[in-house]
């Protein structure tokens, strides 16, 4: 496997578990009642701020210090920010439970690869 396809896989990874995340906290913000979904927004934008602005703090660095693979790095930060987030805020919203979390690792490796196909053709 070459270092770009490894990247792109796990950018792609990323990308699926992030959006399996924003579709089940939606649907947990959902269920609370309604005065409640603008502070659980703003608790998402709290956890997704710092994760984005340590993401864009390595794109300057990585521009300023000309250093090329940084930018490679970013392909994968930045949607590992978003997930994190997305994964504190859920765990937050939700009660953890193994079954449910197996359905949303299977659901994000197949998101992943269909990713992935659509990607690589």
């Amino acid at each position: 496997m070459t270092p770009v396809l490894a990247v792109l896989t796990l950018s792609n990874f990323f990308w699926a578990y992030a959006v399996v995340l924003a579709v089940v906290w939606v649907r947990a913000v959902a269920r609370t009642d309604l005065r409640d979904h603008i502070g659980h927004f703003a608790g998402l934008m709290g956890v997704l701020v710092p994760g984005v602005a340590l993401v864009l703090l390595t794109l300057m660095v990585g521009a300023v210090f000309q250093i090329g693979w940084l930018f490679v790095l970013l392909a994968l930060a930045f949607p590992a920010a978003i997930a994190t987030g997305l994964h504190l805020e859920v765990a937050a919203l939700t009660e953890p439970d193994a079954g449910k979390e197996a359905q949303r690792v299977i659901l994000t490796v197949l998101l992943a690869a269909v990713f992935t196909g659509y990607a690589l053709r």
